[in-house]
């Protein structure tokens, strides 16, 4: 659908409010009903570091930090952050596509390139575009994980955008009397013929304190048989057979004042597809081959000087490989193979100054080199980014954290090295946090986000597989980078210790958005990276989350519209879920002490195409499990039923397709067994 703009810009903006009108009334009343039920609130305090990359109350922080507990984890029944992700509102966890198993995430309507992963503040390599597969990294030595949602800039650089997930590990306690050993090993087996084992192992002494972790996950995939009299018969692809290796370790060095850190991490992923196709008006079979690996080490340290002054930096080095292998078989066109090596050097160095009890500024430096190496174009491409940045946070209540201003501003350069165009661009961030009552916080905030592209969409050619067919993707090195201008406002309501409501809104502008057009030459199509011009996302969420002795629930609803400004008109962006609701419910059962849950989750239907006014199926999943630990939580047990409903959902999409070939759900429903035995 697409409606007449005019000539000024901002009526997009008005027509959305005009449009959700019913929308923001209700969200109004919940917020005026909110209001009128507050009663004093005991909220064990949460130490975050997400906001303003210094620690600080999750209650009083500067913007909305939503954490995923390590209790969250296990109630989920999650096995990796993608799924530990999917269960708040407003975060979206989607696949590239109905074959690739590669899951990103999504945040007020910026796609996965623009949301920057981290581990312990030190940013995960991404894959063509930026974006960061989530389902590759498991949670076992996860502590919680810390989301902030909106433009985040200023503090932590270009990738983000639409904001950022902070994944933190578990620290591991010195050991004052006696060295300790600890660890775990677990497994679970499942009834789509996957098998995930993990294990670690870790040791505390008075000052050194270290652990090591690692995980092999292994599916089998499910294939259809299926004829041709040309061809024969053959097993077709449904869901792709994949192995995937994970390993990581941590080393710590504590002393009174300061402390040393070393983290790296190697994981090894492939995946092997088997497709019917048609080029040319003939069929062929295509075998695909894929496979990435990726590797890091981060070392970092802080010093404490005095009350007032705190150094920190970190240095890593990223490195990314990956590569496809396409065996064609009575086809009329060349198959497809790439291999890509990506390497990334990092450094940070950043100081906290704290002159008084209402006063925190944070300033640093930060340099990124990236270097790109592909069998697509001639000679590797290198780009460099520097930045600087600062905030400074003020309790203008003088230490009573009931009105607390923040005023942040980053400056990224981009020389011009190896070809890349010269860029140099100010980012600011000034946001507003109330607390008028201690039940009750109130945040509104405005950042500017800045995106340069990388050097994958500007250089590289990428072979995607649709269907049962493909396309190309082509790199564009005109690119310009892109601009944000983003606001939030949200509320945060506690009820007792044991209830809390929270809502937000967000509205975002871009400039030159970085998309794909696609280019027909007389049958032959492809796609190609290029600046859109001006768009704008927008919507909110609404959560309650209820935390009793026993009993536990959380439920969200999430709104997201996105529109393209083009000559005047604007039209939906494809692939953003415009209604979203999860809800989780988990119950200690008395006496036998085992946990049970039940997690839900339902996606009204996503605009596929734009052109053909073409929608998606709705998504629902049902998912459950129980949990009991034994000799003094030694040994845990668990078994969860995923899809319990069997793909048994709402609304068919545009061409008839359902839930389950939409999604490639062909697993059905999942029942998985498993143990950990803790030492």
């Amino acid at each position: 659908m697409k409606i007449p703009c005019g000539e000024n810009q901002l009526c997009t903006f008005i027509e959305a409010i005009k449009l959700k009108r019913k929308f923001l009334i209700i969200f109004g009343a919940i917020f005026v009903l909110a209001r009128s039920l507050c009663i004093y609130a005991e909220d064990d305090d949460v130490i975050v570091v997400s906001a303003s990359k210094a620690e600080e109350n999750q209650d009083s922080a500067s913007e909305k930090v939503h954490v995923i507990s390590d209790e969250d984890i296990k109630k989920s029944g999650a096995k990796t952050v993608s799924e530990a992700l999917g269960t708040v509102p407003g975060v979206v966890v989607s696949s590239a596509n109905s074959k690739s198993r590669s899951s990103s995430v999504m945040m007020q309507g910026f796609e996965g390139q623009y949301v920057k992963v981290l581990v312990d503040g030190v940013a995960l390599p991404g894959d063509s575009g930026g974006n960061v597969y989530l389902e590759r990294f498991p949670v076992e030595n996860i502590d919680h994980i810390e989301i902030v949602q909106g433009a985040s800039s200023a503090l932590f650089g270009s990738d983000a955008m639409g904001g950022i997930v902070n994944i933190i590990t578990k620290k591991q306690a010195v050991s004052q009397e006696k060295a300790k050993i600890s660890g775990y090993i677990g497994e679970e087996f499942s009834t789509d013929i996957r098998n995930f084992v993990n294990a670690g192992i870790g040791f505390a002494g008075k000052h050194f304190t270290s652990f090591f972790s690692g995980s092999f996950d292994q599916q089998k995939g499910i294939s259809e048989k299926s004829f041709d009299p040309f061809i024969g018969s053959v097993d077709e692809t449904q869901i792709p057979k994949s192995r995937l290796g994970y390993a990581d370790g941590k080393m710590s060095w504590k002393q009174d004042s300061w402390n040393i850190d070393v983290y790296g991490f190697y994981s090894d992923y492939k995946r092997e597809t088997t497709n019917v196709g048609i080029s040319k008006n003939k069929k062929y079979i295509s075998d695909s081959d894929y496979f990435e690996r990726r590797a890091g080490i981060t070392l970092s340290g802080k010093k404490q000087f005095n009350d007032y002054w705190e150094l920190s930096a970190f240095a890593s080095g990223k490195r990314h490989d990956s590569g496809l292998d396409e065996v064609k078989r009575l086809s009329s066109t060349e198959a497809s193979s790439k291999d890509a090596t990506n390497y990334e050097l990092e450094t940070e160095l950043r100081a906290l100054w704290t002159p008084n009890l209402y006063n925190r500024a944070v300033f640093g430096f930060n340099g990124k080199f990236e270097k790109e190496d592909n069998n697509y174009f001639e000679n590797e491409k290198k780009q460099v980014l520097l930045s600087m940045f600062a905030q400074n946070t003020v309790d203008v209540s003088g230490g009573d954290e009931k009105l607390m201003i923040v005023l942040g501003e980053r400056l990224d350069f981009q020389p011009e090295v190896d070809g890349s165009k010269h860029y140099l661009q100010g980012t600011p961030k000034i946001s507003l946090c109330i607390k008028p009552f201690d039940s009750f916080t109130a945040r509104l905030s405005y950042g500017m986000g800045f995106k340069v592209p990388s050097l994958m969409q500007k250089y590289y050619v990428f072979y995607h597989t649709h269907g049962n067919s493909g396309f190309y993707i082509y790199g564009n090195e005109d690119l310009l980078p892109e601009v944000s201008h983003g606001f939030n406002l949200s509320f945060d309501q506690f009820f007792g210790k044991y209830l809390s409501i929270s809502e937000s809104g967000f509205f975002n502008y871009h400039k030159d958005m970085i998309d794909t057009e696609k280019i027909t030459e007389g049958k032959k199509y492809f796609y190609r990276y290029t600046n859109i011009g001006e768009a704008v996302t927008y919507g909110a969420t609404f959560g309650i989350n209820g935390k009793f002795d026993r009993f536990g629930f959380k439920a969200g609803y999430a709104f997201t519209g996105a529109k393209q400004i083009d000559d005047d008109e604007y039209t939906d962006l494809t692939y953003r879920i415009p209604h979203r609701v999860t809800a989780s419910v988990s119950y200690l059962v008395p006496v036998a002490e085992t946990l049970v849950y039940v997690n839900g989750e339902w996606n009204s239907p996503q605009l596929v195409s734009a052109e053909d006014d073409t929608y998606s199926p709705d998504y629902l999943i049902l998912s459950a499990g129980i949990n009991k630990k034994f000799w003094n939580d030694r040994i845990d047990l668990h078994c969860r039923t995923e899809n319990i409903l069997n793909n048994a959902h709402f609304i068919e999409g545009s061409g008839g397709e359902s839930q389950k070939e939409f999604f490639s759900m062909y697993k059905g429903v999942v029942f998985s067994f498993g143990g950990r035995v803790n030492f």
